[in-house]
């Protein structure tokens, strides 16, 4: 067998034969990308980088139009479910009834809330329950106009409503809605009135009517199924755990009421709103505000924000019932308050909103036209994006319900 060991190299190895290490120092082997390939690669980087800043403009235009849609969607259903409430509410004092008739002829022989105030109260300062008493032909508060609406550019309206350049303009294109009834919070009487200067006795005082640290006593409705009437608490007083609401000649003209009441009637603040659009000093849109009266004092509040139009239409029930009555049916609407001519008649609101965008984004249409109910709106050209918003509210005090 052959000694395969033997075969193998003994000496030492001629390096002189092996491959050659390459020189990192040369020229050559340092040697990079040509021009072509440079402008290649950066042609490629750059539309690489187009398309990341599109993606990221694409999703921030459609980020920016998700939020406000959904802000302006949330305040529109706020603002008008806080108009709804308040239409609902309008012309209430305690039973349902409707106070329906043709103007100047009696009243109507099934129940008719009497809400009108008693003649010689006082409705001056901040204790007026209708700002437009001392404005408006006809604008004193009572059953009948216990709804009204005035058209745009009303400049005793808006001269009522007050604001001035350090807090908030009224918009001269508003158009302006009051309402006024009975406040939610009522209490049922806890004594008849067997006489008509007793006072109005309630189990307790549940919610903090007698105020003394207000200057102005408060409106109040006392109501039955049979009756109803306003008047001005002269006191409100706790003896013995029994609430005393005292109606003294001090603040009406009479110490007497016109009706007696039995122990299921009611007692409730007289409340009125007046919503419009106004300017606050500072702010790119115009707001909506109210100017809540509870009873007692009248105080003006900023509620949503972004509201770029306001309009109000009036359903008028002209029908009556083979047997003389309402129909209570809206027959037609009224889109200029201006032209209604006995507010008895109105039975239903129709409330329109355009909600517009804080900022001004990429995300509306220049030139666009909005559909809503008074037609087409052309907003201005600045880029922001509107929304219509809308709604029909029945009066259920003036239809039985």
């Amino acid at each position: 067998m052959r000694n395969q060991s033997a075969a193998r190299p003994t000496g030492p190895i001629n390096k002189s034969t092996s491959r050659p290490r390459p020189n990192l120092s040369s020229p050559k082997s340092q040697a990079g990308l040509t021009l072509i390939e440079l402008m290649v690669a950066m042609t490629i980087g750059l539309f690489m980088l187009l398309a990341i800043a599109l993606v990221y403009s694409t999703s921030k235009t459609g980020f920016s139009y998700t939020n406000n849609t959904v802000q302006m969607t949330e305040d529109g259903a706020f603002a008008l479910d806080l108009i709804a409430r308040d239409v609902r509410m309008a012309s209430y004092a305690g039973c349902t009834g409707s106070n329906i008739r043709t103007a100047g002829t009696p009243p109507v022989s099934y129940y008719t809330p009497k809400l009108d105030l008693l003649a010689g109260q006082s409705v001056t300062g901040t204790a007026r329950p209708n700002p437009f008493a001392t404005t408006i032909a006809n604008g004193v508060f009572n059953s009948e106009n216990s709804i009204l609406g005035f058209a745009a550019n009303n400049s005793n309206v808006i001269t009522e409503l007050g604001g001035s350049a350090s807090t908030y303009v009224v918009g001269t294109a508003t158009s302006i809605l009051y309402l006024a009834g009975g406040s939610s919070r009522a209490l049922q009487i806890s004594s008849p009135i067997s006489a008509a200067a007793d006072n109005i006795s309630i189990p307790a005082d549940t919610y903090s009517w007698n105020d003394p640290s207000s200057a102005n006593s408060m409106f109040m409705i006392i109501s039955d199924c049979k009756g109803s009437e306003v008047f001005r608490a002269d006191s409100i007083s706790t003896v013995a755990g029994v609430t005393q609401i005292s109606h003294a000649a001090t603040s009406n003209s009479s110490a007497n009421f016109l009706n007696l009441y039995g122990s299921d009637a009611i007692v409730t603040p007289l409340t009125t709103s007046v919503y419009f659009l106004a300017k606050r000093a500072g702010a790119a849109n115009s707001s909506l505000y109210r100017r809540n009266f509870n009873g007692r004092v009248a105080n003006i509040e900023e509620l949503i924000p972004n509201v770029d139009a306001i309009a109000f239409h009036y359903g008028i029930n002209t029908s009556l019932t083979g047997a003389g009555l309402p129909t209570y049916m809206a027959d037609a609407y009224k889109t200029n308050a201006a032209t209604i001519t006995d507010w008895t008649k109105v039975v239903s609101v129709r409330v329109g909103l355009i909600m517009v965008s804080e900022e001004a984004g990429k995300a509306s249409v220049q030139g666009q036209v909005i559909a809503w109910i008074d037609g087409n709106y052309s907003p201005p050209n600045d880029f922001k994006l509107r929304r219509a918003y809308g709604t029909t509210v029945s009066i259920r005090n003036r239809m039985g319900l």
